[in-house]
């Protein structure tokens, strides 16, 4: 049952995440517009326009075309989900993330700081991935 709220965004700017072909943005992506755009009461038509603005234009190319209908929104939404979250994917850019972080020579503090922040955010990135797996196979989706 989804949930539904009269809470109305101003415009889908407020969301402050726009979403281009990076895999990894996926998933912050998707989660934040489906909680805060298309889980509230809004006409579906007004739910396809913030997504359309919330996707950069490579992005924003794979839906182009669709009509502006409420089949066109599902229709998109099916396309993007198809496109981009795929978890093999996804898993092996956060993998390839990691295995491209630069060694560090030296004692520098901030390059030691810079370092760990991008791989604490890859691992946590995974782990959050692993977890929602494990959800989705317990619940039977997939």
């Amino acid at each position: 049952m989804r949930k539904t709220s009269n809470k109305r965004p101003k415009d889908a700017n407020h969301l402050q995440l726009k979403f281009n072909v990076r895999i990894e943005e996926w998933l912050p992506f998707w989660g934040k517009f489906t909680s805060e755009i298309d889980s509230i009461d809004l006409a579906p038509l007004t739910k396809f326009g913030y997504l359309k603005e919330l996707l950069e234009m490579r992005t924003s190319n794979d839906i182009d075309e669709l009509p502006f209908t409420e089949e066109g929104y599902e229709t998109s939404k099916a396309i993007l989900e198809v496109e981009y979250a795929q978890s093999t994917k996804i898993v092996n850019s956060y993998i390839k993330n990691i295995m491209e972080l630069r060694l560090i020579a030296g004692a520098n503090l901030r390059k030691v700081k810079d370092f760990y922040k991008q791989l604490r955010f890859n691992v946590q990135s995974l782990d959050a991935r692993r977890c929602q797996g494990k959800r989705e196979m317990h619940f039977g989706q997939a």
